[in-house]
């Protein structure tokens, strides 16, 4: 009886240090699963924060955009209204300038212009 006690009891260590052996792998798994689902958890959070981000700054540059084109309108409609022909006429009145009758166009003489 103690040759089987003896065995019994080998056993029975060999098992619960094999069953230790597993119940410590699966310690371990189960951590290593909960460390990696928190990595993801916050790297997924970390992209809608970036991409929440980059959402405002668009918003806040098409907004930009809508600006310079109301201000590019403005500045074109006064450029019209410089360019007109009233503001043209209202000038030559303004500075007494004279319409004329001919125009005389300056040939370029071929000698040289300026001596050294």
């Amino acid at each position: 009886m103690s040759k089987f006690y003896t065995l019994n009891k080998l056993n029975t260590q060999e098992h619960f240090l094999a069953n230790r052996s597993k119940i410590k792998l699966k310690f371990f798994r189960i951590i290593f699963v909960i460390i990696f689902i928190i990595f993801i958890s916050l790297t997924y959070l970390a992209k809608v924060n970036s991409i929440a981000i980059k959402g405002f700054k668009i918003k806040e540059l098409e907004k930009k955009i809508s600006q310079l084109k109301n201000e590019n309108k403005k500045l074109e409609m006064k450029i019209i209204q410089l360019e007109s022909t009233g503001k043209v006429e209202e000038v030559i009145d303004k500075f007494n300038l004279v319409k004329t009758t001919e125009i005389e166009y300056l040939r370029r003489s071929t000698g040289a212009v300026a001596a050294r």
